[in-house]
């Protein structure tokens, strides 16, 4: 479980440390505009914000800056708004942005509503028309103290998201909880996928266990496509 976790930091940061610096240079991007329009030229910026997302806050890559050289200290900003995509290259190795839009905060993933705004996700996982994502978000935990009054803390986790092919926003399925087996964590995980019949059945079922997304967030799409 450890090493599946370090697995997903490196990924996490692969653009934005490892990736992003080839001998110490930004890397070679392409951002397609809503027009259809083509950007190329180097990564060497970006924005990135607090969102509320379903019932999780997560910190979306919303605007990315593009410059005709790798050491530029200026260039020019696209925002996720005006954007399909944004694909990073380095060497051999590529990672894709989709911009699309977050289950509206507050709202249950079958309602299918979404925010105002577009941010760039990255994605990865793809396989018949399922793509998966995982974003960098925070756990907040609120609770009451003996004597009034109440505590605050939040946390650095991920967050694991899912879309169909041409839909027009991600839904959240999975954060990793200390304590993952907690009463209500698995219709959670069934009401992001009730959309899908036979998986909202399964994830019900006994031959359900909490485990196989616990340790493979990613990999239980595949189950997704399985049955969906």
């Amino acid at each position: 479980m450890k090493r599946f976790l370090l697995i997903l930091v490196i990924v996490a940061f692969a653009v934005s440390s490892s990736m992003a610096k080839d001998g110490g240079k930004s890397p070679k991007c392409t951002v397609t505009l809503s027009d259809g329009t083509k950007i190329s030229g180097y990564w060497i910026g970006s924005d990135r914000k607090r969102s509320s997302v379903g019932r999780y806050g997560i910190f979306t890559l919303n605007t990315i800056v593009i410059a005709d050289t790798p050491d530029a200290e200026t260039g020019i900003g696209y925002d996720a708004n005006n954007a399909v995509k944004f694909v990073v290259r380095n060497a051999n190795d590529s990672i894709e942005y989709l911009s699309l839009y977050a289950q509206k905060a507050m709202t249950m993933p079958k309602s299918m509503k979404h925010g105002k705004n577009k941010s760039f996700w990255r994605v990865v996982y793809r396989k018949n028309g399922v793509c998966g994502f995982v974003e960098d978000a925070f756990d907040v935990n609120i609770s009451s103290r003996p004597f009034g009054g109440a505590s605050y803390s939040e946390k650095l986790t991920r967050v694991y998201c899912y879309c169909l092919e041409g839909d027009a926003h991600v839904i959240p399925y999975w954060i990793p909880e200390e304590q993952y087996l907690t009463f209500g964590m698995r219709t959670q995980i069934r009401y992001s996928f009730e959309r899908f019949p036979k998986v909202a059945e399964y994830i019900k079922s006994d031959n359900f266990k909490m485990n196989q997304i616990y340790e493979n967030p990613i990999g239980f799409l595949d189950k997704v496509v399985e049955l969906k």
